[in-house]
């Protein structure tokens, strides 16, 4: 009787700690997997900033192939799965916004009108500097300051 219990109480230890580690191992691979995850996000983001300064570069120096190359990398860009990061209402729209500034930046281009190129280019970077203040103030779990 008593090797029968001890047995069940081995088993109940044994069971519970297998749990507190398979607990630990989907943790870390979680977090493992989030940093995997940021780190795509940075890599990406990086790539989009990349762009831009090739559309400001292009603005400078009129290099048309410059910024509707950058616009139109930009607009596939906002089609990927890294560009995700948020969801809701505002974030649908503030990608809305960056696709057609996007559109805008490349139409503009293409009729060399660096005016309305330029218009177009700082209304992208409006876009993202307000995108991004929401990612940010969601990340915190705050409202983001206008």
């Amino acid at each position: 009787m008593k090797t029968a219990k001890s047995r069940i109480v081995v088993a109940i230890v044994g069971s519970t700690l297998l749990a507190f580690a398979g607990a630990h191992l989907l943790t870390a691979n979680a977090a493992q997997k989030d940093q995997s995850t940021r780190d795509k996000v940075r890599v990406f983001m990086r790539a989009k900033l990349t762009n831009s300064q090739n559309v400001i570069e292009g603005l400078a120096t009129e290099n048309w192939d410059l910024i509707e190359g950058g616009a139109a990398r930009m607009l596939v860009m906002s089609k990927a799965t890294e560009w995700t990061v948020g969801d809701g209402p505002q974030y649908k729209q503030d990608t809305h916004d960056f696709v057609n500034a996007c559109k805008q930046l490349i139409t503009q281009s293409k009729a060399k009108n660096i005016e309305g190129a330029t218009l177009a280019y700082l209304q992208l970077t409006m876009n993202c500097v307000e995108c991004h203040k929401h990612v940010r103030a969601n990340q915190k779990g705050a409202a983001p300051a206008r």
